[in-house]
């Protein structure tokens, strides 16, 4: 992809040969992709879609620092930039949240759907949480902010003691904070030999990775 431009034949060669070699991974998409094409009314046909879809989903999972700006500019780019705003937001609906609508995003519970992948649209960003007090990642009101579930596995296997010990950490399970609006996640954090040395707390609905570890610890690469 160039200048905004697809090259659909390489697109189209490229997945033919992902569904022979793993057609488990392309599979799940094909419902999607006849969604997708029914709501923009036959523009786009299901195969195009599903192309699509695999490609809007993996960006999902790989971008640390997505927000729906950034997937739905691609969805736009995907589709020569002839969508309106809300056609792309519910294409991005349907891949991500498998829903065709979210009808009242203002809804606690679509909002948290949202926040629980990183999508949240009020989302605060910065390396801390808004109104944080108290230490980072060691006090439950200043937890270590991460934008969506899937990333705390990826922080805490890039998190070592200062020594350079890397850690093993457990769920503890969640516990609220007076400052943030959804719950915050505990976690017992150790080595091998000493499985409980700490308490960190992580709070998984920001709208970006935290770049930096609580004190007596740091992130590598």
């Amino acid at each position: 992809m160039e200048n905004n431009i697809v090259d659909k034949d390489l697109l189209k060669g490229t997945f033919q040969k992902i569904e022979s070699l793993m057609p488990s991974v392309s599979g799940p998409y094909r419902e999607k992709a006849e969604k997708i094409s029914h709501l923009l009314q036959g523009r786009y046909d299901a195969e195009y879609c599903w192309q699509v879809c695999v490609i809007i989903h993996a960006s999902y999972k790989i971008m640390q620092n997505r927000s729906r700006e950034a997937l739905e500019s691609r969805i736009g780019i995907f589709f020569d930039n002839s969508l309106t705003d809300e056609e792309i937001s519910s294409v991005l609906n349907i891949v991500v949240f498998d829903l065709e609508n979210l009808a009242d995003e203002t809804d606690i519970i679509s909002r948290q759907l949202q926040a629980n992948m990183g999508l949240g649209a009020d989302n605060a960003q910065g390396d801390e949480v808004e109104n944080a007090t108290g230490r980072f990642g060691l006090d439950v009101t200043n937890p270590i902010p991460l934008n969506g579930i899937d990333w705390i596995n990826d922080y805490f296997r890039r998190l070592r003691f200062k020594n350079g010990e890397r850690v093993v950490f457990e769920r503890m399970g969640s516990v609220g904070a007076e400052n943030l609006p959804f719950p915050v996640d505990k976690y017992i954090i150790g080595t091998k030999e000493n499985p409980e040395s700490d308490i960190l707390y992580v709070y998984a609905y920001h709208g970006v990775q935290a770049k930096k570890a609580p004190e007596g610890f740091r992130l590598i690469d």
